[in-house]
């Protein structure tokens, strides 16, 4: 904790968020203490499951072989994460772009967002966005996301899609943007119908609290699992007979 930041939680790999869950505000566990006397202790149901598959390159098929790559699926679980009421308390904390459509709030000292016309900090300027305005953005692309739709606001001078249709072009910083999404229900599982492409070192969400039994208080915690089903032994075989078809020197 001393050497990293423990400011939020990051997805370990590429993937995609399958299913998470967000208390309203964290729950209460009650037991009986020494005396006896009752307790009261905060955790966390707060969890996000993040889908990832893991392929071997492609090889070039001989007469006779299985030309299909040997290819894992595997799952990522990141559980005690904050809650609800953590976010509206410091509503500054970014938020994870799988909660909703990607609308984020153009949030800076006064002056304008430039739209760049390339993801970077010396590319040509297109127009600029006043503070307040509400934006839809798409992927990340390293320290900038490109710009989708003004939800609210207008852009001087206006933006039009290159094509008449779809996104409008541009790239925005994405430190001067403040996310507005929500999660679609808060105190209860969500299954999502779409899942919802992740990268490696997105934003999964924040340290929970939680308290054991033996402690006077809540303390900031991660639950991290990472696990497969049973085509383990298959992938493992597979990859084997992969690695047979390959030159000495691989």
């Amino acid at each position: 904790a001393g050497t990293f930041g423990q400011s939020s939680v990051r997805c370990i790999a590429d993937g995609e968020v399958i299913a998470y869950r967000i208390d309203e505000q964290y729950p209460i566990s009650e037991y009986i203490g020494e005396i006896p006397l009752i307790k009261r202790a905060l955790f966390s149901t707060g969890f996000v499951l993040v889908r990832h598959r893991l392929a071997l390159p492609p090889l070039h098929p001989t007469p006779g072989s299985d030309a299909s790559e040997p290819a894992l699926t595997f799952y990522s679980l990141y559980m005690h994460l904050q809650d609800w009421a953590g976010y509206q308390a410091q509503a500054s904390l970014p938020r994870p772009d799988f909660w909703g459509e990607g609308t984020y709030c153009v949030e800076t000292q006064g002056s304008d967002l430039n739209v760049r016309a390339e993801p970077s900090q010396s590319a040509s300027i297109l127009a600029a966005l006043p503070k307040g305005t509400r934006v839809r953005v798409g992927a990340s692309n390293g320290q900038f996301r490109k710009l989708l739709s003004i939800v609210s606001g207008a852009a001087r001078p206006a933006l039009a899609p290159a094509d008449g249709e779809g996104a409008l072009p541009g790239y925005l910083a994405f430190k001067f943007l403040k996310a507005q999404s929500e999660p679609k229900a808060k105190g209860s599982v969500v299954v999502l119908d779409q899942p919802v492409p992740i990268k490696a070192g997105d934003l999964i969400g924040h340290l929970g609290r939680y308290q054991n039994h033996d402690e006077a208080m809540p303390q900031p915690l991660l639950h991290l699992e990472v696990f497969s089903c049973e085509d383990v032994p298959a992938f493992v075989a597979q990859s084997r007979a992969y690695a047979s078809r390959l030159p000495e020197t691989q």
